[in-house]
C-alpha cells in the first residue's frame, strides 16, 4: 500500500487506492488530535514556495539532529551546540559553519541528505517530494512528532531553526483539492538498526457536513488506531524509481506551483527564500531532463559570490546601529547597472523581486522582506533602488523582540519594534556615504536612457495650476531642519562629500576635528532636529566592515541626545546627534572613539549645545516629481516590457515612451498628430502616478496597487481625452501650443 501510493501520478489515482479495502478498516484521525486543526494550518505561509521551503529546513534541522545524536551528544542537552553554525562545524567540518568556504564536490556531498524532487504528468500540477536522511522517525512515535501541532518538540534545542511545531502544515491547503500528503519515515539505521518504516497520508477531511464552519486535516491509521509499518531496508519510493534507506520521505501531491522544471523556477524561489541555507540542498525533476537537472541550491548569497564578477559592481557591509536586534551590519550588493553589464540587464531581477530588496534573515531563512520603493522613498534612492539587495542577519535576535515574526516566518508583525528596526535600517543605508556615493553614480547612468521633455515639463505645470485639487493633494507645507544627510557636501567644495586625494593608513593614525584639534563645540537644534559634526581620520573605507585587522566606530551619547555615528567615508566621519532641551543649555559630551587592532583607539569629544532651531519658511507650492520619457532601449535595466506604463518614486516619474497601448493608439492616428498623442499620455499618466504615489506610498502592497492602477490609466486616458475617430480633432475646444 505504501509503494502504490508513493508511486501515484497524481490525486485521481490515490482517490482510486483509497477504495482498496484495506481503507475500509482503517481509522482516520484528526492532525493534531484536534478536529479544529484548521485554525492552525491555514494560518500558515500565505505563498505556495514559502510554505514548501519549510519542508528542506526541517529536514536540515533532522539532519543536524541525526549528526548530534550520532556523536553522543543531547540535542537539548548543555554540551550541545548553541547555533547552528557552531553544529555544522562540530558535526558536519564545514569551516565556521558556512558553506560558502566549501569546495564543489563537498557541497555535492552535503547536497545528498537533502532532496527536492518533482514527478507527475507534465502537463499538470507537479508532485513535489521532500526526502532527507535525517534521524528519521520510529512509527509508535509520530503521532507525537510528525503528526503532531504546537507541542514544541524542538523549543529547547539551539541549533536548529524549527520550534513552533506547525510550520510544515503550511503546505496542505497547496495540495491539490484533496490536501493530499504523505509521509513515510524510518529511524536512522547508524541510531537504531533494523527499525521498520511507518506511513500514513494527510488530507482534508471529506464530506464535512454544512453544519461545520470549517474542514479540518486528518491522517489514517490501522484497525488497531496505530500507524501502518513496512518492513526495514530500503525502498524504492522516491521519483523516478529511487531508494530511500531511511530518514523521512514527504510527498505533497499536483502542488500549487509552475508547471515547468522545478530545477529552474522552483530553484530560483528556493535560492531567494532560503538567501543562505545552512545546507545546500538537491533539486531534482524527473518529469524533464536538461543540463541543469539535478542541481544544487545553496542560496543566493554563495551563488553570488561564484558570479561576482559577472553580476555586482559592489558589494560592503554598513555599519548598522542595530545591537539591540541582535547584528551590528548590514550587507549590501549592489549589482551592475544594465547599461554596463554583458547582456544589458538588470541582474538584480534574477535574484530578488521588487518586494524583496531588504531581506530579514534568520538562520539563512527569510522571515520578512521589505520592498524596494522604501529605498526609494525612505532613503532617497530613486537610481540605486533598482539595483540594490541588502541582507539583515537577526539570527540572534533577542527573545524579546522575536514576537515581531509571525510564526509562519513569511511576514512581520507591525509592532513598535518592528517599526523601529525598519526605520533604522533605512536610515543607516540612505545616510550611508558609499551608498550616497554609488546613488550619483547610477543617476548619471540612468540619465543615459532617459529622455527630458521641456514641452512635457510645461504642459504639467499648466495642469496644475488649472486644477488646486492635485496642488492641495501634493502640498510640501514646512521644509524640515535637519541639515540634510551625510555625504551631501559641508560647504567645502567636495561633490558628494568626498575627498578622494585623502591618503589613508591600513590601521589610522588619527581621529580628529579640521585644523587639527581632538575637542569642539558644535551646536544641537533644541526641537529634536539632527545636526551632524564632521571628524577627519586616515581610515580607508572599509576599515570597519573588512574581513581583517577590522575597527570599531563608535560613539557614547549623554541622557540628553541620541544618534550615531557613519564611516569612515572619503576621510571622513560623521556623527549625527538630536535631542530636546533648551536654547543655550549644555546638552553634554559626544564620545567618539575608533578602535585600532593591537593599538590604543583613537577619541574626540564633541561638546555639544542645543540652540535655537533654523526657522525656514513654509512654502506654498507642491514638492512635485520630475518627469522623464524611457525608449526601448532602456527597457532591459528597468525590467521592462511593452507592456510596461510607468514607474513613480519620491523623486521621479519614468513613463514609456514605446509602451504598446501608446504605440497602438498612435498608429491608428494620422502621423502629424503623434507627438500631441504622446503628450497627452505622458500627462495623464504623470499626474496618475503622483498621485497614487501620495495615496499609496505608505501602504504595504504598494507596487501591486500602482502597477495595476496606471495600466488602466494607460488603456483609457487616450480614448478618453483624445476621442473620436482618427482625424478628428482632440475633444479640447483650445488647440494645443505649438
Amino acid at each position: 500500500m505504501l509503494l502504490a501510493i508513493a508511486r501515484a501520478k497524481d490525486e485521481r489515482q490515490v482517490d482510486r487506492i483509497l477504495g482498496a479495502p484495506f481503507f475500509k478498516k482503517a481509522v482516520w484521525k484528526p492532525l493534531g488530535g484536534n478536529d479544529n486543526n484548521y485554525a492552525i494550518v491555514s494560518n500558515q505561509q500565505s505563498s505556495p514556495v514559502n510554505a514548501l521551503c519549510e519542508k528542506p529546513v526541517n529536514s536540515i534541522d533532522h539532519v543536524l539532529i541525526k549528526r548530534c545524536l550520532a556523536a553522543g551528544d543531547r540535542p537539548a542537552g548543555r554540551g550541545a551546540p548553541s547555533s547552528m553554525s557552531e553544529a555544522l562545524e562540530r558535526y558536519l567540518g564545514v569551516p565556521g559553519g558556512d558553506i560558502s568556504r566549501l569546495g564543489g564536490k563537498e557541497i555535492l556531498r552535503l547536497a545528498q541528505n537533502v532532496r527536492v524532487m518533482a514527478d507527475g504528468d507534465k502537463g499538470a500540477s507537479p508532485n513535489i517530494v521532500v526526502a532527507d536522511r535525517g534521524e528519521g522517525q520510529e512509527p509508535d512515535k509520530f503521532e507525537s512528532t510528525l503528526l503532531s501541532l504546537q507541542k514544541g518538540n524542538k523549543r529547547r534545542i539551539k541549533f536548529v531553526q524549527g520550534k513552533y511545531n506547525m510550520g510544515g502544515t503550511g503546505v496542505l491547503p497547496f495540495c491539490g483539492a484533496r490536501g493530499y500528503q504523505l509521509i513515510a519515515a524510518r529511524r536512522s539505521e547508524e541510531l537504531e538498526p533494523g527499525s521498520e518504516w511507518g506511513f500514513t497520508l494527510v488530507r482534508e477531511a471529506p464530506g464535512v457536513s454544512d453544519d461545520d464552519k470549517t474542514p479540518w486535516y486528518e491522517y489514517f491509521a490501522g484497525p488497531d488506531g496505530r500507524i501502518c509499518t513496512a518492513p526495514p531496508g530500503p525502498l524504492e519510493i522516491l521519483p523516478g524509481g529511487g531508494a530511500l534507506e531511511d530518514g523521512c520521505m514527504v510527498k505533497m501531491f499536483n502542488y500549487e506551483i509552475a508547471k515547468a522544471s522545478i530545477a529552474r523556477k522552483l530553484w530560483s524561489d528556493m535560492n531567494s527564500m532560503l538567501y543562505a541555507p545552512p545546507l545546500p540542498v538537491m533539486v531534482e525533476d524527473a518529469r524533464f531532463r536538461g543540463p541543469d537537472n539535478p542541481r544544487v541550491m545553496y542560496g543566493n548569497r554563495n551563488l553570488l559570490e561564484r558570479e561576482f564578477k559577472r553580476r555586482v559592481h559592489r558589494s560592503f557591509s554598513i555599519k548598522s546601529k542595530l545591537r539591540g536586534f541582535g547584528t551590528s551590519r548590514l550587507d549590501v550588493v549592489v549589482f551592475q547597472h544594465a547599461s554596463r553589464s554583458p547582456d544589458k540587464k538588470n541582474a538584480a531581477r534574477e535574484f530578488r523581486p521588487r518586494s524583496g530588496a531588504i531581506l530579514l534573515t534568520q538562520n539563512g531563512q527569510t522571515h520578512a522582506a521589505l520592498r524596494q520603493s522604501k529605498l526609494d522613498s525612505e532613503s532617497g534612492l530613486a537610481s540605486l533602488a533598482e539595483y540594490m539587495m541588502v541582507h539583515v542577519d537577526l539570527t540572534c535576535l533577542p527573545a524579546s523582540k522575536a514576537k515581531m515574526f509571525l510564526a509562519s516566518r513569511d511576514r512581520i508583525r507591525q509592532s513598535a519594534d518592528s517599526k523601529r528596526l525598519e526605520e533604522r535600517i533605512l536610515e543607516d543605508i540612505g545616510e550611508d556615504g558609499q551608498v550616497r556615493a554609488l546613488e550619483a553614480e547610477y543617476k548619471k547612468l540612468d540619465e543615459q536612457v532617459s529622455v527630458k521633455d521641456s514641452a512635457m515639463n510645461r504642459a504639467i505645470e499648466d495642469a496644475l495650476k488649472k486644477d488646486k485639487a492635485i496642488a492641495e493633494m501634493l502640498s510640501a507645507g514646512a521644509v524640515p531642519a535637519d541639515g540634510g544627510r551625510p555625504w551631501e557636501g559641508d560647504g567645502d567644495g567636495r561633490e558628494g562629500g568626498k575627498d578622494p586625494a585623502r591618503p589613508t593608513s591600513y590601521i589610522p593614525t588619527y581621529l580628529r576635528f579640521k585644523g587639527g584639534a581632538v575637542s569642539a563645540h558644535r551646536p544641537v537644534p533644541a526641537d529634536g532636529s539632527a545636526a551632524y559634526a564632521v571628524l577627519e581620520t586616515d581610515a580607508p573605507d572599509d576599515y570597519t566592515t573588512r574581513s581583517r585587522d577590522a575597527g570599531e566606530l563608535d560613539a557614547r551619547f549623554p541622557g540628553a541626545l541620541d544618534g550615531s555615528p557613519h564611516g569612515p567615508f572619503g576621510g571622513r566621519v560623521k556623527v549625527k546627534m538630536r535631542g530636546r532641551g533648551k536654547p543655550s543649555e549644555d546638552a553634554g559630551d559626544v564620545i567618539v572613539t575608533l578602535t585600532r587592532p593591537g593599538g590604543a583607539p583613537l577619541s574626540c569629544v564633541i561638546h555639544a549645545i542645543f540652540v535655537e532651531p533654523e526657522k525656514r519658511e513654509k512654502r506654498s507650492g507642491v514638492r512635485l516629481q520630475s518627469f522623464k520619457w524611457i525608449r526601448e532601449d532602456g527597457w532591459a535595466g528597468m525590467g521592462w516590457t511593452s507592456k510596461s506604463v510607468a514607474r513613480a518614486g519620491k523623486s521621479e516619474v519614468l513613463v514609456n515612451r514605446d509602451c504598446e497601448f501608446l504605440r497602438r493608439f498612435q498608429s491608428r492616428r494620422p502621423g502629424s498628430q503623434s507627438a500631441r498623442i504622446a503628450e497627452q499620455f505622458g500627462l495623464h499618466v504623470f499626474l496618475a502616478s503622483v498621485c497614487l504615489h501620495a495615496a499609496h506610498c505608505n501602504d504595504a502592497n504598494y507596487d501591486e496597487i500602482y502597477e495595476k492602477s496606471i495600466e488602466g490609466v494607460a488603456r483609457s486616458c487616450l480614448a478618453a481625452s483624445y476621442g473620436g475617430a482618427p482625424g478628428r480633432p482632440p475633444y479640447s475646444r483650445t488647440p494645443p501650443e505649438s
